[in-house]
């Protein structure tokens, strides 16, 4: 578990990626965080690959939707190994997520829209708050989660 992290929105990490289904072709969206989050909003990052899999479906990983251009949607696609548009750099320039493929382009919450369901793209770096994400390590938040609950 300690690649696993959540993409929380780092301007308002009460929200986060997520996906709605754990198939190809599903839309990445901003989700609610609620807890430590489910395995529809954890996702396990590969340094080696720089692949970002979801925890729920680990041969499902993010990927461009179409062509590497502003404003393509984020989905769920299956692993191919060596496929530029599926790998990612979340350590060169955080809290951006860049891709390989268009180093230049980062993930994006569509708009600044900070609702559940929004969007997630790409689109080219502007220094904007919907492109900058927390990676935070599942058994943290597991963690912080147990003490509030006991010090309720």
């Amino acid at each position: 578990m300690s690649n696993t992290y959540i993409l929380q929105l780092q301007s308002n990490p009460n929200y986060c990626i997520g996906v709605n289904a754990a198939s190809a072709g599903s839309p990445l969206v901003l989700s609610y965080l609620q807890g430590s989050g489910s395995k529809l909003t954890q996702w396990v990052l590969d340094p080696n690959s720089m692949l970002i899999t979801l925890a729920a479906a680990p041969n499902l990983c993010v990927d461009i939707k179409g062509a590497t251009a502003q404003g393509s949607q984020l989905v769920l696609s299956d692993i191919l190994l060596g496929r530029q548009s599926q790998q990612w750099n979340w350590l060169g320039n955080p809290p951006y997520i860049s891709n390989i493929a268009a180093p230049t382009m980062v993930i994006d919450n569509s708009g600044g829209n900070v609702t559940a369901g929004n969007l997630i793209l790409i689109w080219q770096q502007n220094g904007g708050t919907n492109q900058q994400w927390l990676r935070t390590g599942v058994q943290f938040v597991e963690a912080a989660t147990a003490a509030a609950l006991a010090s309720a």
